[in-house]
């Protein structure tokens, strides 16, 4: 039986993960005339974030909830993303660019989205998303669950937040005209991509019998079909004359789309039984369970590896070279400060 490097993690959810990271990565090194693909590849970062912290939000808070809960909660996410965010963020600040002055604070409080812009830091838009909505949704939780969850009655919240941003994006879009990167990066209208993912884990643990049936290969074939829809309906960001920027659904409802269809093609991803057996050879198990383990580091680095100019003329060979180094150094970073930082919070919480 072939050997795997962590039977504890999901392959088919390492694949995604792994397959979001590659699309940012490529998108970010090579241009593509038609297609944006690191757009696609944050989307279904939101979708597939919320859905494993989801399960944890809800595990947590499923006899009710509480301050000390909250605060718990809050305590091992940010252990897990702002130490490396905050190394990164300072090492850019003193080593490539220093011209933000004073005004790098908003970049410590994740505000640089709707204040100062990503001029020094364009990556770190996605992650403004993410931290705001995990800070904010333990207190929705807080009003509506204290006592304890009701899976219908979560069901139907979630259901009424991934609405409720799509209403808002639609009067927003309707009154003040914002291009498509000013939807795309503005918080209050883009927690309904992660609420994807919370309302799966809702069906998930309450809903068993219904997220198997998510499970089956239509499901996700239809998904990925829409999903490619969506990618070349999207256009290519960057053009004046952009598609997106003008078209009122793709400022919308594209949002919305996108996000169910990485909602329906994580079940089969995770369930099914070819997906496990490809993850059986152990090549495969290996690249992908690793890139899946660095897919943060991958993230915040990248950009600032391809700003180093290795003199090589060869476009693919310097590419390769780029991603060998990205390797090189996330997996420094992994074994000498994540996961002593990690081992450090779960230590915390065993002792609590």
């Amino acid at each position: 039986m072939t050997f795997k490097l962590f039977k504890s993690r999901n392959f088919g959810l390492d694949v995604l993960r792994s397959t979001s990271i590659i699309l940012v990565i490529l998108s970010h090194y090579f241009y593509y005339e038609k297609i944006e693909l690191g757009v696609i590849g944050v989307e279904f970062f939101f979708v597939l974030s919320g859905y494993l912290i989801g399960q944890i939000i809800i595990n947590d808070f499923a006899q009710g909830v509480s301050w000390s809960k909250i605060l718990h909660f809050w305590k091992r996410r940010w252990y897990r993303t702002l130490p490396l965010y905050y190394l990164i963020l300072i090492f850019k600040y003193v080593f490539f660019d220093h011209s933000l002055g004073y005004k790098i604070v908003v970049y410590f409080f994740f505000l640089q989205n709707n204040f100062v812009g990503l001029s020094f830091w364009g990556v770190s838009w996605s992650l403004v998303i993410e931290e705001w909505f995990y800070f904010t949704l333990p207190f929705l939780f807080l009003f509506f669950f204290r006592n304890g969850i009701n899976g219908k009655k979560l069901l139907f919240f979630l259901i009424g937040i991934i609405f409720f941003e799509l209403i808002i994006r639609v009067v927003w879009v309707y009154f003040v005209d914002r291009p498509f990167v000013g939807i795309r990066g503005n918080f209050p209208f883009r927690f309904d991509s992660l609420a994807f993912g919370v309302l799966l884990a809702t069906v998930k643990i309450y809903f068993n019998k219904t997220y198997a049936l998510f499970a089956h290969f239509i499901f996700f074939f239809s998904s990925l079909l829409l999903i490619i829809f969506l990618t070349f309906s999207l256009g290519k960001i960057g053009n004046i004359n952009f598609y997106a920027n003008t078209a009122f659904w793709t400022r919308t409802f594209w949002f919305s789309f996108m996000g169910l269809g990485v909602f329906f093609i994580i079940p089969y991803l995770e369930q099914s039984h070819t997906i496990a057996k490809i993850g059986d050879i152990h090549v495969l198990n290996f690249f992908f369970t690793w890139t899946s383990i660095f897919t943060y580091c991958f993230y915040l680095i990248h950009m600032l590896i391809f700003e180093v100019d290795l003199k090589i003329k060869n476009q693919y060979v310097e590419f390769a070279v780029y991603v060998l180094l990205l390797y090189l150094i996330s997996s420094f970073l992994y074994f000498f400060y994540e996961k002593p930082l990690t081992n450090l919070r779960d230590k915390k919480s065993l002792l609590n």
